[in-house]
C-alpha cells in the first residue's frame, strides 16, 4: 500500500474541507512549498486515493478537488486518523492519554494506554510526567488506584477541558469528531443530530457546520459522563440562571421528550444550555466567508462573554453589538500580540483605577486563555477589554444604580415646579422624590432609602451627602450634581460585583491569609493622605514588595486621577502600574485616629489606607480582600480595631 508522507496527508485534509476546486498556487502558498513539489505530492495523493477506489478530480485552469460525498470524507478521515498506522511524537502521545483517560472516565491501565497507543508501557510511563503536568496546568490532576489511572476534578471543568482539547486536536489534526464517536460508543448517541437539528427549528436558527459539530461533541461527552454518573455540581443560584432561559426550556423539552428520550440531570441541561447559547452568539457573528484568524476570535469572544456572566450576573446573550466589537476587536489585538506590536491604550491608568472591579475580573478572565493563544495579554489590552465588558455591564444595569435623590424645596410651588422640571430634563437619569417642604423630610427618610439629597435650604443629616443649589439650576449646581451621580452609581457597582465575585468564588477565606499581622497599623494620629499612603505602605516596602517608586506612582495616580479608588465609603485602596516598582504581591493597611479628605480633587473622607500590589496576571489579591469587607459589619470591626487580634479571623 502507498505510504503518504505527513505533507500529503494534510494536502487531502485540506482538500477535503473546501467543496470547490482549490488552485494548485493556492495549496503552494498554504503549506509553503514550491508549486512544482505540490504537483508531485498530488501525484502520490491521487495514486493513494485511487487505490482505496475513490477519485481525486483535476481539472486545468479550475484546479484540484476530491468528490465531496460524506460517505467519502467519513472513509477518508478514518483511513487517514488510524492511529495503528501513526507515529506520533511525545506531545501528541500525552496529548491522546490526556484524551483516552477524560473519554474513559474510569480508571485506564498502563496496559491498555500502551496498547492504545502501540507503543510499549515504558513509553507510556516516560510520558506520564507531562501528562500530570498538563493536566495540572489545566486544573485537573491524575488519580493513581489498583484499577490504573483516572482524571480527577471539577467536573464543569473536565468537561470544558475535553471540549477545549478536542478543538486543540482537530485543528492538529490529531483527531476527528469520527474517532471521538467510535471511542464513545453510546448507543444514545444516535438521537445528538436530531436534537440539535430540533433545537434549530424550535430557535429559528441555522447553526453553522462548525457549531454544530462542536454541540454534537458536547453533547456525546455529556452523554458519557452522565453514564458514568458524573454529575455537575452548580449552585442554585446558577441553576435558576438556567431555568429562565428560552434555549434551556426547549432543550428540556427536546431531550425528555419520547423521541429523544436521555436521561440527564438538570445540571446536565444547565451544562448544554451553556453549549448551545454559545452555538447561538456564534451564528450571529460567523458567515460563509469567516477566515480562521475570525473564527479564533469569536470563539475567544464568545468564552470571555461567558466567563463575564458568570461573574458579573448579567445576560448578554441578545446584546449582539457587543459580542460582535469584541469579536472584531480580539481578531486585531491578537494579531498584534504575535506579530509583537505594541498594543498602546491612553485610558490604561484611568481604567484601573474607575472601574477596578471590570478591570480585575477581565484581568483573570484572560489569564485562563492565555495558554490557549499562546501569548500574554499586557496591561494596555486587558483595559481595553474591560472598556467593552465595562460599556456592555452599564448598558445592561445601569438603571438598576443609579440614586434615589430627596429634593427638598423650601418655597413656594412655583420654584419647587422649576427645580423639579429642570432636574428631570437636565439629568433624566435621577430617580427623584419630591420636591417636599423640610418638616416633612424625616418621614421621606424613614420610609424611602435615600442616596443623597438636593436642596434649596440649608439642611445637615448624619451619614447623607447634601447639595445645595439654586431652584433655577445653574452651571455648577449641574456639575456638582453629576459628580455625586457618578460617585454614587461608581460605589453602587462596585459593591455588586464584590458582592457577585464572592457568589462565584464560594470558598471561605480569612483575612490573616492575606494580611498578616506585620502588614497592619491601627488608630494612626495622620491628617495628610501622601504621607497615610507612604505609612502604609512601609510594610510592603520593608518586605521587598514594592519599592519606593510605587508609592510615589500612587499618590501622582490620586492626584491626576482623583479619588477613585474609595469605592467603598471610608476606604482608599491605593494601587499603581505594577511597573512602577512592584517585586511581588502583598496586601498592608491602616486605620486612623480620625477620618481625613483623600485627594485635592472631590476629596472623599477615608478612616483607612489599603495598599496593595501585584505584578501576577491571575491574581486575585483585590477581589479576595474586598469579598471580606463587604461581608457583615466586617468594615466596621477593622475601623474601630486596635489590635490584629480583632481582624485576623474575620472571613467572607
Amino acid at each position: 500500500m502507498i505510504t503518504l508522507t505527513q505533507r500529503q496527508k494534510n494536502i487531502i485534509r485540506y482538500l477535503l474541507k473546501s467543496e470547490d476546486f482549490v488552485k494548485i498556487k493556492a495549496i503552494a502558498s498554504n503549506f509553503e512549498v514550491s508549486e512544482r513539489t505540490i504537483r508531485y505530492d498530488l501525484d502520490v495523493v491521487e495514486q493513494y486515493i485511487k487505490s482505496i477506489g475513490e477519485v481525486l478530480i483535476r481539472k486545468p485552469r479550475l484546479g484540484i478537488k476530491i468528490e465531496h460525498s460524506s460517505k467519502i470524507k467519513y472513509s477518508l478521515n478514518n483511513i487517514l486518523q488510524d492511529f495503528s498506522n501513526r507515529v506520533f511524537s511525545k506531545e501528541e502521545r500525552v496529548y491522546l492519554i490526556i484524551m483516552y483517560l477524560l473519554i474513559e472516565g474510569t480508571p485506564l491501565t498502563l496496559e491498555k494506554l500502551s496498547n492504545l497507543l502501540y507503543v510499549s508501557k515504558n513509553t507510556i510511563i516516560s510520558d506520564f510526567n507531562e501528562v500530570e503536568h498538563e493536566l495540572l496546568n489545566q486544573g485537573l490532576a491524575i488519580e493513581k488506584n489498583h484499577f490504573g489511572f483516572a482524571v480527577v476534578g471539577e467536573e464543569e471543568l473536565i468537561r470544558d477541558r475535553f471540549y477545549s482539547l478536542y478543538m486543540y486536536g482537530v485543528k492538529k489534526s490529531i483527531i476527528n469528531r469520527y474517532i471521538v464517536e467510535d471511542l464513545i460508543d453510546l448507543e444514545a448517541k444516535t438521537k445528538i443530530p436530531s436534537i440539535i437539528t430540533e433545537m434549530e427549528k424550535s430557535m429559528n436558527i441555522n447553526y453553522s457546520d462548525n457549531s454544530k459539530d462542536e454541540l454534537h461533541i458536547s453533547l456525546l461527552f455529556t452523554l458519557k459522563r452522565a453514564s458514568i454518573k458524573n454529575e455537575i455540581r452548580y449552585s442554585e443560584e446558577i441553576i435558576n440562571k438556567y431555568l429562565e432561559k428560552k434555549e434551556f426550556k426547549l432543550l428540556k423539552e427536546i431531550i425528555y421528550s419520547k423521541k429523544n428520550y436521555l436521561n440527564l440531570k438538570v445540571s446536565d441541561l444547565c451544562y448544554l444550555t451553556k453549549m448551545f447559547l454559545g452555538a447561538k452568539i456564534m451564528y450571529y457573528i460567523e458567515n460563509s466567508e469567516i477566515s480562521s484568524e475570525d473564527k479564533e476570535a469569536n470563539t475567544l469572544a464568545r468564552k470571555i462573554i461567558q466567563d463575564s456572566e458568570e461573574y458579573i450576573g448579567v445576560d448578554f446573550t441578545n446584546d449582539y453589538e457587543f459580542i460582535n466589537s469584541l469579536a472584531l476587536h480580539l481578531k486585531v489585538a491578537l494579531y498584534r500580540l504575535r506579530n509583537n506590536l505594541i498594543i498602546e491604550n491612553p485610558l490604561t491608568e484611568q481604567i484601573k483605577y474607575r472601574i477596578t472591579f471590570i478591570y480585575e475580573i477581565t484581568k483573570k478572565i484572560l489569564a485562563k486563555y492565555e495558554e490557549d493563544i499562546k501569548c500574554k495579554f499586557p496591561e494596555n489590552e486587558i483595559a481595553y477589554i474591560a472598556m467593552y465588558i465595562g460599556a456592555a455591564f452599564e448598558k445592561n444595569l445601569q438603571s438598576g444604580f443609579m440614586p434615589e435623590v430627596l429634593v427638598i424645596c423650601g418655597s413656594g410651588m412655583a420654584t419647587s415646579g422649576i427645580l423639579s422640571t429642570r432636574l428631570k430634563i437636565m439629568l433624566p437619569e435621577l430617580k427623584l422624590i419630591g420636591p417636599i417642604a423640610i418638616q416633612d423630610m424625616n418621614k421621606e427618610l424613614k420610609h424611602n432609602k435615600i442616596d443623597f439629597i438636593i436642596t434649596t435650604v440649608d439642611v445637615k443629616v448624619d451619614n447623607l451627602e447634601v447639595i445645595k443649589v439654586n431652584p433655577l439650576l445653574d452651571v455648577n449646581d449641574i456639575d456638582n450634581i453629576k459628580n455625586f451621580i457618578f460617585k454614587n452609581t461608581y460605589k453602587k457597582q462596585s459593591e455588586y460585583l464584590a458582592k457577585r465575585y464572592e457568589i462565584v468564588r464560594g470558598d471561605k477565606l480569612l483575612l490573616e491569609e492575606i494580611i498578616p499581622k506585620e502588614n497592619a497599623e491601627f488608630n494612626v494620629g495622620e491628617k495628610d493622605w501622601r504621607q497615610a499612603i507612604r505609612i502604609a505602605s512601609k510594610p510592603l516596602i520593608k518586605a521587598s514588595t514594592i519599592e519606593n517608586s510605587y508609592v510615589s506612582a500612587m499618590i501622582k495616580a490620586v492626584e491626576e486621577l482623583g479619588p477613585y479608588m474609595v469605592f467603598i465609603p471610608g476606604i482608599a485602596f491605593a494601587h499603581a502600574s505594577p511597573k512602577s516598582g512592584v517585586k511581588g504581591e502583598g496586601i498592608s493597611l491602616i486605620t486612623l485616629k480620625e477620618e481625613i479628605l483623600f485627594g485635592d480633587r472631590h476629596k472623599e473622607k477615608v478612616k483607612m489606607i489599603v495598599v496593595f500590589a501585584t505584578n501576577k496576571n491571575k491574581s486575585n489579591i483585590l477581589t479576595q480582600l474586598i469579598s471580606i469587607l463587604e461581608k457583615n459589619d466586617n468594615v466596621k470591626v477593622i475601623k474601630n480595631a486596635l489590635e490584629y487580634t480583632a481582624i485576623g479571623k474575620l472571613s467572607n
